[in-house]
């Protein structure tokens, strides 16, 4: 995989996450929705055991980025299709601005 394909990918996920947001805030997702993703989301950034410690060079940071973007997959299942239809949309007019 060259560099540059590396760098797209990794901004086709920073771009998902800002759609995950901004469906996150809107009104229209249900709250028990937002209640869990919450709770999963801080538990897992407070978790103190991770599958492989961050210490460790390179390999240690691997489980977060396989994670991560699977946690963020998970996520934009539960939140209905027309409020993540119109952050993709709220999301995307930003950045042509």
């Amino acid at each position: 995989m060259s560099l540059f394909s590396k760098i797209t990918n990794w901004r086709k996920l920073v771009r998902e996450i800002k759609i995950l947001v901004t469906a996150y805030t809107d009104k229209r997702t249900p709250r028990h929705i937002k209640i869990i993703m919450g709770v999963f989301s801080v538990g897992y950034l407070l978790y103190f055991l991770d599958i492989l410690p961050d210490f460790i060079p390179v390999v240690g940071i691997l489980d977060d980025a396989i994670i991560i973007p699977l946690i963020a997959w998970f996520f934009s299942r539960w939140i209905p299709r027309e409020v993540l239809d119109d952050a993709r949309q709220i999301i995307l007019k930003n950045k042509q601005k």
